[in-house]
């Protein structure tokens, strides 16, 4: 056998075996997530319907309630609460309709959604919580402020969308580099491998998004229902009467956010009476796990400040 065979015959088996090694580690890294929010949910039946939820705490201090973003899960919020330094604070992370094991049902509408956070609160037998929205899960946090303020202690709003948002819009608007990245970074990411290998990143080199977080956008066929109804009703979302949430309200927005602007944060701010901007340098839309730092002390401060010892420098307004 020549040299030249030889060596492409070794290659091509080391290849092969490499290849063999990272679709069993795949397969197990995915099924291992399947799993895992299996046993790490429990389905509450409420008046208006069924509703995916995980608490964690015990209640002592703050409870807060998490709306998560688009798309996602109960499990994106669990890795947002893992920031929290509190041991005080008490959460409750949730699946929006259309999500993982949350129907879609008949709630599809922020306002409806809004309702079903109310009912799974009776369910728990908790009277209020902070309720806090990350960015697709912003307007249905807002409507649970509007519809049922005597349960909102608080609001928080994290690079939250505020207004009617366009995502394809957005897109097309770019120039056209920009717009062949971002629609080609969309088709790659959409694909569970493609988190696997960012999952692998974050776990091998201690990314500041972590592993946690990239495996809360996998599994797509799970979230699939609940993102195209979120697209749908973002786009017509009509205005909210912002004016009238009388509820204490923080917001945090990255100033590097070209997923959801920092104009929706401005807006916001404009609008609801006793709120607070908090806008963070340099922040993109990941802005509160990379600066978990700064931004995190700023949540726990206002939802319970008798535990927080750290003061943010960055910029405030208003």
């Amino acid at each position: 056998m020549k040299a030249g065979t030889l060596f492409t015959l070794v290659a091509f088996t080391g290849i092969a075996t490499a290849m063999l090694k990272i679709t069993t580690s795949y397969r197990l890294w995915k099924q291992n997530i399947l799993d895992n929010l299996q046993m790490n949910s429990r389905i509450a039946n409420t008046i208006h319907g069924p509703i995916e939820y995980n608490i964690s705490g015990d209640r002592s201090g703050p409870i807060i309630l998490i709306s998560h973003g688009t798309p996602a899960g109960y499990d994106q919020s669990i890795a947002f609460a893992s920031l929290f330094r509190s041991k005080h604070i008490t959460t409750i992370s949730i699946s929006r309709p259309g999500y993982l094991r949350t129907p879609l049902a008949h709630n599809e509408t922020p306002e409806a959604q809004a309702d079903l956070y109310a009912a799974l609160l009776d369910k728990l037998d908790i009277e209020q919580v902070t309720m806090l929205g990350m960015s697709g899960g912003g307007p249905s946090a807002l409507q649970f402020a509007l519809r049922h303020s005597e349960r909102c202690k608080e609001l928080v709003l994290l690079c939250a969308v505020t207004r009617s948002y366009d995502e394809s819009g957005r897109i097309k608007a770019l120039p056209l580099l920009p717009r062949f990245v971002r629609q080609y970074l969309i088709r790659f990411i959409s694909a569970d491998i493609a988190y696997f290998l960012l999952a692998i990143r974050a776990r091998w080199f201690h990314t500041p998004v972590s592993e946690q977080f990239y495996c809360s956008y996998t599994c797509s066929e799970l979230r699939n229902r609940g993102y195209q109804n979120d697209i749908k009703h973002l786009l017509h979302l009509q205005n909210i009467p912002l004016e009238c949430i009388t509820t204490p309200t923080l917001i945090l927005h990255g100033n590097s956010d070209d997923n959801v602007p920092l104009e929706y944060a401005k807006y916001a701010v404009a609008h609801i009476p006793n709120a607070q901007l908090i806008i963070d340098e340099g922040g993109d839309h990941d802005f509160f796990m990379k600066h978990k730092e700064r931004v995190l002390p700023i949540i726990e401060a206002f939802v319970e400040p008798r535990f927080i010892d750290t003061v943010y420098d960055g910029e405030a307004n208003r």
